[in-house]
Order: C-alpha cells, then structure tokens, then sequence
C-alpha cells in the first residue's frame, strides 16, 4: 500500500514536469500561475555551520524576488 501511495506520488510530480530526482524543484512553487499578491516566508539567520530561525514574514509578491 505505501509503494502505491508513493507511485501516486511520483505521478502527480511527474505529471506537473517536475522531477523526483530534484527535490528542491518539488518544494519551490512559482506562484505566477496564480492570482497571488502576498507571499510568506521564514526568515533565518546564518551563523557558520548554524541557522536561526528569525521568524515568518509577509510581503507583496514579486516575481523578481523568486530565487529557485
């Protein structure tokens, strides 16, 4: 059952030309294709080998802004 769960998966991924060898690709959404005007995203703070968590903020959308 969980094998098939995952084929479902590994479908609708596909289906979207994404791919599952590029998990990054599958967790960065490009909102373009949507009516979106405001974004939210967590902020974190570099510290060597550390991060820490800053806090999530809102923010008009732009897709200048988009880093992928």
């Amino acid at each position: 059952m969980i094998e098939g769960i995952r084929n479902i998966g590994e479908y609708a991924v596909e289906k979207e030309g994404k791919s599952i060898d590029d998990p990054l690709d599958i967790l960065v959404d490009d909102p373009a294709n949507r009516d979106t005007t405001s974004i939210l995203f967590i902020a974190l703070e570099s510290g060597g080998n550390v991060f820490e968590y800053k806090g999530v903020n809102i923010e008009e959308y732009s897709r200048d802004k988009l880093v992928i």
